[in-house]
């Protein structure tokens, strides 16, 4: 998220990146797109995305485009959902919106998107992108082949560890979570250094999308997807086990990491407060620069541990579709046949962009593009989702309050998952009635 990223604005971010944003639906160009000049007898189009390095590499890749004059608004983060929602209700927003992966049965529902199901098979090789990327970012109903936008901007989460404080403490290569725990702990335990930073708020997904890997890891699962059975599945015993060890894990960090978000991950990582953290990608290019990341030469990236039982990873990232009420759908179209070609899609790995076709992840032009890609090829293919239904923010905002409350202390695991099933599971009942949608 891009999964995500924290709904609350990031200043830090905002900063360190050096992003304008503006937040009116009916964009304004980009300075590169108003140095450039709007060709005479060109259509024009709009992009919506937030604020972010991936939106402003996106305004590089497109003002290559030929045929139109494509415009892309990076809106802040804590408008995204706002600015594109209010555009489909007012049928004047952006020709093309880039939503949260989980955003797309709400729009779905609400009629919102163009159908794609036709144009992706006549213009992609669905058996070319990761299968986990091609339903999340754009398939509706889930299981149906059904497609309403298509990948842009993958995401999973690295490893990222300072090598000065592991050589101060002899910790070396972490390949579990148990050795990432042991060696958090011996970090914190010398007084000098947080063990491990993360973004233990509960707010949007930021905690929900670490502590499912976790889950994950552990043996168990979100829900039933085919029966869509809450309760009884994510307060199962594995999940209960996985909770207990992210307290522990809370534990070997700040004591007020439980209202951290992104922002004071990277600030405590760059200015060498914390020994490791595990982060999206997406924010690989500001640890790596050190402008914006004084220990930038110092840290080290690695694939993100496993647990005792699987090693599944938190899919992150969106999609791009394009909107029912654009005055421009024919040259949206158009655009978007030449977006999703694989040579296009070599671009925007020179970018910094996250394909998800496998060919292209592949290609020596994505894995020498950073040092972390050739991570990101190997563990992107073990990604899984959350629920994509229109109730994801009310399941997610469920999820968040009581795994916050169990991980800083003020619950214990098992009656913050039983509570979370017990309503995540209402939510569902009320909206499904009669059963799963077809």
């Amino acid at each position: 998220m891009q999964k995500r990223f924290q709904l609350a604005l990031s200043f830090f971010v905002l900063l360190a990146f050096g992003i304008t944003a503006c937040g009116s639906p009916l964009p304004k160009p980009t300075a590169n797109q108003e140095a450039a000049g709007a060709p005479t007898g060109k259509p024009t189009l709009t992009i919506i995305y937030y604020s972010s390095p991936p939106c402003a590499n996106l305004a590089k890749l497109v003002a290559a485009y030929p045929d139109a004059t494509v415009t892309v608004n990076c809106v802040p983060l804590a408008n995204w959902y706002s600015e594109v929602f209010k555009g489909f209700e007012n049928k004047n927003g952006a020709d093309l919106v880039i939503g949260d992966s989980q955003w797309i049965g709400e729009e779905v529902k609400g009629g919102h998107l163009l159908e794609l199901t036709a144009f992706m098979k006549e213009n992609t090789d669905l058996a070319d992108y990761i299968p986990a990327a091609l339903a999340a970012y754009g398939e509706y109903p889930p299981h149906s082949g059904r497609y309403w936008g298509a990948p842009l901007l993958a995401n999973v989460q690295l490893l990222v560890y300072n090598k000065t404080v592991f050589k101060e403490y002899g910790v070396g290569e972490l390949k579990t979570w148990d050795e990432v725990l042991s060696a958090a702990q011996k970090i914190k335990s010398g007084g000098k250094y947080n063990g491990f930073a993360w973004f233990w708020e509960g707010h949007d997904d930021t905690l929900q999308s670490g502590w499912n890997q976790l889950a994950w890891g552990w043996g168990g699962q979100l829900w039933d997807s085919k029966t869509y059975h809450i309760d009884g599945i994510i307060n199962s015993p594995e999940n209960i086990a996985a909770t207990d060890f992210a307290r522990s894990l809370f534990l070997a960090g700040a004591p007020e990491a439980g209202e951290w978000g992104y922002d004071e991950v990277l600030e405590a990582v760059c200015s060498g407060k914390a020994g490791m953290t595990i982060i999206w990608t997406s924010f690989g290019s500001h640890l790596l620069d050190p402008s914006k990341c004084s220990q930038s030469g110092n840290l080290v990236f690695a694939e993100p541990p496993s647990g005792p039982k699987a090693n599944t990873l938190q899919l992150g990232g969106q999609g791009i579709s394009i909107s029912q009420y654009s005055k421009n759908q024919t040259a949206a179209i158009a655009f978007l046949k030449w977006l999703v070609q694989k040579d296009t899609q070599l671009r925007w790995a020179k970018l910094h962009g996250y394909p998800s076709m496998k060919s292209v992840l592949a290609s020596r032009e994505f894995l020498d593009a950073a040092p972390y890609n050739p991570i990101f090829a190997r563990t992107f293919e073990r990604v899984q989702d959350y629920w994509n239904i229109p109730e994801y923010m009310q399941l997610l905002t469920i999820q968040g309050k009581y795994l916050n409350l169990a991980v800083t202390g003020q619950m214990d695991s098992k009656s913050a998952l039983d509570n979370i099933a017990r309503e995540q599971q209402a939510v569902i009942d009320r909206a499904y009635p009669n059963g799963p949608q077809k």
